[in-house]
C-alpha cells in the first residue's frame, strides 16, 4: 500500500561556520498528510508493529543540524504554533527525537505542519551529508515504515572581517582597506559609502573624500547574504598658513597671498574667485582695494571638511592696511641708474628753488620734475675713500659730511653753493668719526651729530663759521644699542631721536631736556636708519617701516615702498608744497597722504 505521508526537508542546509552568528536564512521542515516522495525516503523496513496508541510520525537526527537543547525547544515551540490543533508535537524523554502525534477523531488529508530554525549549528564539516531517520506508525492504511532523508550541509558565505585605519585620516589621502571571508563558491562585493569600488583581492587602496562607510557583503546564488561593515572619519579641516608677502599695500600693487591646507575638501578666498586649479598649498598674485570707508583690504580664505562625520568649515583673515604713500610717477636717468644699489645709507633730497636735488657721494643730482635725473655736479675735493655719511641743505647751500679713510681719519664738512655752483671742504677735527650723522639748521644755530652705539654728540658752528665751537650728547636708555638717529630744528625748538635695537624710537625735545624721553613707539623692523623731517605743519619721524607724527605721536606702521629685505633704503624730504616725499628702491616718486 503506498505511503499517505510526506516528510520534506531541504536538499541543502546551510551552516553558520560562526556560532554566535544569526544566520540570515530560515531553514524549513514540512510535514503533511501525503505520498512520501521515493526520491527522497528510502524505506528501511517496514511491517514491525507497535503499541502506540496514536499514529504518529517520529523524526531522529535534528541532533546534528540543532545541537544545543534550548534550539531544539525553541524549534518545537515553533511547530506548535504552526501546526494542526489535532496534532501534538514534542520530543521523546529519551532522546532528541521529534514526534507529530495525531489526537483528532479522524486524520484530514490536508493536514500539514511547517516551522523553521533562525540559528543552526553543526558539527558537520562543510559538503558532509546528514542523514535523518523518518518513523511512521499507527496509520490506517499505512505500513509502519522507517525511511532515510539525507541533506547535505554547505557552510553560510560569511563576511569575517572589514578592516582599515582606526583612527580618522586625512582627507584626500589613501587608505588601505583589507577584508577576509569564508564560503565556497560565494561572490563578494566591497562598497564604499553604497558604492561597489572593488572586486579584487584584498587589500584595496581607497581615496577617501569623506567619512566612509566600508561595507563587505558575501553572498551565494541560493540567496544567502552575509554583510560585514565598518566606519572611517577624516581630521577636521586645518588652515596651516594664510599669510600675504606684504604687511601692508598701496593702491594698484600686486600682492602675493599664500596658503596651506589640510584635510580640505574644498577653499574659497573671499573676494577672490575660487580658481579651479589652486591646490592645497600654493599662492596667488592680488591687487587689493580698501574697503569702503576704510584703509583696510581683508581676505578671508574657508576651508570646508568634516568633522565627527558632519560638514564644518575654518576660516582665516588676512588685513592689510592701505599705505598713506602714493605713487605720483617714476624715475630713471642717473639717479637710478648710478644710486640704487651703491650707497649703503640713506640720505635727503632738497628743493632749491624750482628743482630737486640729491647727494650721493661724490656726485650731486638734479632732476626738474622729480621723474627724470641726471647729474649736475661732482665733489672734487674728496678721494674715492671719502664716504658720505649724511646730508643736508640750508639757504642754497648743500652741507655734506663724511670722513677721510675707510679705518678712521678725521671728519670732513664739504659745502656747494647753488648759486656759485663750487664746492668747498672743511675739517670737522673730529677724534671719532661715526658711520652715520646728520644735520639740524636753525636761524642762529648750525649742528651736526654723529651716531654713536650709546647716544648721539652733537656739535656745532660758532660765530667764526668754524665746527666744534661746542658739543653736548643725547644718551641712549640704559642697556639700550643704538641703531640709528637725527637730529632737527623745528618750531624754534631742537628734536632728537633714536632707534634701538629693542624696536622702539625714542624722541626727546632737546630745547627743555636732552635726558627725558619725549615719548617712546614700537615700530616695525626694517633696517638701520631714522630721519626727522619737518615740512610747514608737521614734523615726521621717518623709519623703514613707520612713519610717526611728533605732534600727536600718531605711528602708522607697516608701508610697503620702505625697502626689501636687504635694508635698502629711500632717499627722503619734502616736495614743493611742503609735503613729505620719498623716492624708494623701487624707482618710484612717492607723497605721504594726510587723508
Amino acid at each position: 500500500m503506498p505511503a499517505n505521508v510526506l516528510v520534506k526537508i531541504p536538499e541543502r542546509c546551510f551552516i553558520s561556520p560562526d556560532p554566535e552568528k544569526e544566520f540570515p536564512f530560515a531553514f524549513s521542515f514540512i510535514i503533511r498528510y501525503g505520498q512520501i516522495p521515493e526520491k527522497d525516503c528510502g524505506c528501511i523496513h517496514a511491517g514491525e508493529k507497535e503499541a502506540v496508541k496514536y499514529p504518529q510520525v517520529t523524526i531522529k537526527g535534528f541532533d546534528k543540524l540543532l545541537s544545543r537543547p534550548e534550539e531544539i525547544e525553541t524549534f518545537i515551540k515553533n511547530l506548535k504554533k504552526s501546526g494542526d490543533t489535532d496534532w501534538m508535537v514534542g520530543k521523546i524523554p529519551s532522546g532528541n527525537d521529534i514526534f507529530f502525534r495525531y489526537t483528532g477523531i479522524e486524520p484530514e488529508p490536508d493536514f500539514y505542519f511547517e516551522a523553521s530554525a533562525e540559528k543552526m549549528v553543526s558539527d558537520a564539516k562543510e559538503n558532509d551529508v546528514v542523514t535523518m531517520t523518518v518513523r511512521v506508525e499507527n496509520f490506517d492504511g499505512i505500513e509502519d515504515n522507517q525511511y532515510e532523508i539525507s541533506t547535505k550541509v554547505d557552510y553560510v558565505p560569511w563576511a569575517k572581517s572589514v578592516v582599515f585605519s582606526d583612527s580618522p585620516v586625512e582627507l584626500g589621502s589613501r587608505v588601505e582597506v583589507s577584508y577576509e571571508y569564508m564560503g565556497d563558491h560565494v561572490d563578494k562585493r566591497l562598497m564604499q559609502n553604497g558604492v561597489v569600488v572593488d572586486t579584487a583581492r584584498s587589500p584595496y587602496t581607497a581615496l577617501v573624500d569623506g567619512p566612509a562607510v566600508f561595507s563587505l557583503e558575501v553572498f551565494n546564488d541560493r540567496g544567502v547574504r552575509d554583510v560585514k561593515q565598518g566606519s572611517l572619519d577624516v581630521l577636521p579641516p586645518e588652515i596651516l598658513l594664510f599669510t600675504a608677502d606684504r604687511s601692508s599695500f598701496f593702491k594698484g600693487e600686486a600682492v602675493t597671498l599664500y596658503w596651506e591646507l589640510r584635510s580640505v575638501s574644498n577653499f574659497s578666498i573671499d573676494p577672490i574667485d575660487k580658481e579651479t586649479d589652486w591646490g592645497k598649498q600654493g599662492s596667488a598674485v592680488v591687487y587689493p582695494e580698501a574697503l569702503q570707508g576704510s584703509r583696510m583690504a581683508v581676505y578671508t580664505l574657508r576651508a570646508n571638511g568634516y568633522r565627527d562625520g558632519k560638514p564644518t568649515s575654518v576660516a582665516k583673515r588676512i588685513a592689510l592696511p592701505q599705505t598713506m604713500w602714493e605713487k605720483i610717477g617714476s624715475q630713471g636717468g642717473y639717479f637710478a641708474g648710478e644710486v640704487y644699489g651703491n650707497p649703503e645709507y640713506n640720505s635727503r633730497i632738497f628743493i632749491v628753488g624750482n628743482d630737486y636735488y640729491c647727494y650721493a657721494h661724490p656726485h650731486l643730482y638734479k632732476s626738474s620734475d622729480g621723474l627724470n635725473w641726471e647729474r649736475c655736479a661732482s665733489n672734487d675735493k674728496a678721494d674715492e675713500t671719502f664716504q658720505c655719511i649724511a646730508a643736508d641743505c640750508q639757504d642754497d647751500v648743500l652741507y655734506a659730511m663724511g670722513k677721510e679713510g675707510k679705518e678712521g681719519g678725521r671728519l670732513y664738512i664739504s659745502r656747494y653753493d647753488f648759486r656759485e655752483s663750487i664746492w668747498d671742504y672743511g675739517p670737522a677735527y673730529q677724534a671719532c668719526c661715526s658711520e652715520t650723522g646728520g644735520f639740524a639748521f636753525s636761524k642762529m644755530v648750525k649742528a651736526y651729530i654723529q651716531v654713536l652705539e650709546n647716544g648721539l654728540m652733537i656739535s656745532r658752528c660758532g660765530e667764526d663759521g668754524k665746527w666744534n665751537a661746542g658739543g653736548s650728547v643725547v644718551s641712549a636708555p640704559k642697556d639700550k644699542c643704538v641703531k640709528g638717529g637725527d637730529y632737527c630744528f623745528y618750531k624754534d625748538r631742537f628734536y632728537a631721536v633714536l632707534l634701538c635695537d629693542d624696536g622702539y624710537v625714542y624722541a626727546y625735545d632737546c630745547s627743555r631736556s636732552m635726558e627725558d624721553v619725549l615719548y617712546k613707539k614700537k615700530v616695525e623692523e626694517g633696517g638701520r636708519f631714522v630721519n626727522l623731517i619737518s615740512t610747514v605743519n608737521h614734523l615726521y619721524i621717518v623709519t623703514a617701516g613707520s612713519v610717526i607724527d611728533v605732534k600727536t605721536g600718531n605711528v602708522a606702521n607697516g608701508f610697503s615702498p620702505m625697502g626689501d629685505a636687504q635694508g635698502k633704503r629711500m632717499w627722503i624730504g619734502r616736495n614743493k608744497d611742503e609735503c613729505l616725499m620719498g623716492i624708494y628702491p623701487d624707482r618710484n616718486l612717492w607723497e605721504w597722504n594726510e587723508e
